[in-house]
């Protein structure tokens, strides 16, 4: 009993000389491998254009700091051999406001993309309008052999709040974008990984029971193509008809100083200008009565295509039944932003497909009411992790990153 005694206080005297390893310093803060942050942002004072109160700005950059922890605490990461890493991060407008240009790039950052999610607040909750989440960025850049940017490097980033960054949007409408996925499948640590291209993967850690995203119906989408013809049409209609006064001052200067100089050619001059206006006329005259055999004739075939696939749209529109309307919209057979070109196989004029074709895809929306409003502005709701590492750094992350401690923040 004394010799065991003796070992074990032996042990505890060496512990008490040899530290425990250290936690590494906070993000930002240069040393080991790691350079300070890649734009300082004035910690005492919120960007401009995000709607945040200075405590809602302190606590955006804490949660910042706790995620970025996360990395600096990888083991290939503390420290980095033979690299160095570069933090990052931004301070983007909180859900439903329009994000602005940033106040003083690299002080005061504020990323210039609209917030898909334009419904906010939504029917009942006026007042509401600059109380959504809170949403930022962090991430890491990795650079081969040092931080510069001409070296080879790698990045991964954590956006929060944000859940909508997977979709590829189609249209927009007065209701938001519509958008379509890439291809995902759904992992064993309950994670949904998207493959955007080859080299970049985006993973959300989503909130269990609540859906992202919401079908687009038909008639949604065939009322889109139907208002886009008719405002490409009118578009063309009102530059015919209310610029007609402009073109004839501003060819007016120019024919009386030709009129000086050569009385001839200013003649011929006077005489296109009046042929060309009755083009204009004559095509701006079959716009408004839709009769687009003659907007051909008046040379505007691409528009007249344009207006004949309007009507075939209307009439798609008008033979479905109130089921057909609502029901969920899927396609596409050909480029949605060439709808309106002839198609080389039989199709409906609005290119939706029946959802158990072959590669048909659904065309979703923002759901309205995805973010709990019960919840304080700071809390996250949603993580996106955007994958753009090198192989060795992905394997890394999968194996040493505390997904759980990222999956925990989300509420």
């Amino acid at each position: 009993m004394k010799k065991r005694t003796l070992m074990l206080g032996a042990a505890a005297a060496l512990l008490a000389v040899v530290p425990l390893a250290a936690d590494p310093p906070p993000v930002g803060v240069p040393g080991e491998g790691w350079v300070e942050w890649a734009m300082n942002l004035d910690e005492n004072t919120p960007p401009r254009n995000t709607g945040m109160n200075q405590h809602e700005f302190r606590e955006l950059l804490d949660t910042i700091q706790t995620i970025g922890m996360l990395f600096r605490r990888m083991p290939s990461l503390n420290p980095p051999v033979g690299t160095e890493v570069l933090p990052g991060r931004s301070i983007y407008s909180r859900v439903g406001m329009a994000n602005a240009a940033s106040e003083d790039i690299g002080i005061q950052t504020v990323t210039p993309k609209v917030h898909p999610l334009k419904t906010w607040p939504g029917a009942g909750h006026r007042g509401d309008e600059g109380k959504g989440p809170l949403r930022g960025e962090v991430g890491v850049s990795i650079f081969r052999p040092y931080f510069r940017f001409g070296n080879a490097s790698c990045t991964v980033r954590v956006q929060f709040n944000d859940p909508w960054l997977v979709g590829r949007m189609v249209f927009e409408d007065e209701q938001g974008g519509m958008y379509l996925l890439p291809p995902y499948t759904q992992e064993p640590n309950g994670m949904i990984r998207y493959q955007m291209d080859r080299n970049t993967s985006i993973r959300l850690i989503l909130p269990p029971e609540r859906e992202v995203w919401v079908p687009v119906s038909q008639e949604r989408w065939i009322s889109h193509l139907i208002a886009r013809s008719a405002s490409t049409l009118e578009e063309r209609r009102a530059t015919y008809v209310d610029g007609v006064d402009e073109r004839r001052a501003r060819f007016m200067r120019g024919y009386e100083s030709m009129r000086r100089m050569n009385a001839e050619q200013a003649a011929t001059m006077l005489r296109n200008f009046e042929a060309t206006e009755e083009v204009y006329a004559r095509q701006a005259a079959a716009i408004a009565a839709e009769d687009f055999d003659a907007l051909e004739a008046a040379g505007e075939r691409g528009l007249a295509m344009v207006g004949r696939h309007m009507k075939e749209l209307r009439a798609e529109l008008a033979g479905l039944t109130p089921a057909q309307r609502a029901a969920p919209a899927y396609g596409f057979e050909q480029n949605p932003h060439m709808y309106w070109m002839p198609s080389r196989t039989p199709r409906r004029p609005s290119l939706l497909m029946e959802q158990s074709d072959r590669n048909a895809l659904p065309l979703l929306a923002p759901n309205p009411d995805f973010f709990r409003r019960d919840l304080p502005a700071g809390a996250i709701q949603a993580i996106a992790v955007v994958d753009r590492l090198w192989k060795e750094y992905h394997d890394a992350m999968n194996a040493e990153f505390d997904w759980a401690a990222l999956t925990a923040m989300v509420r």
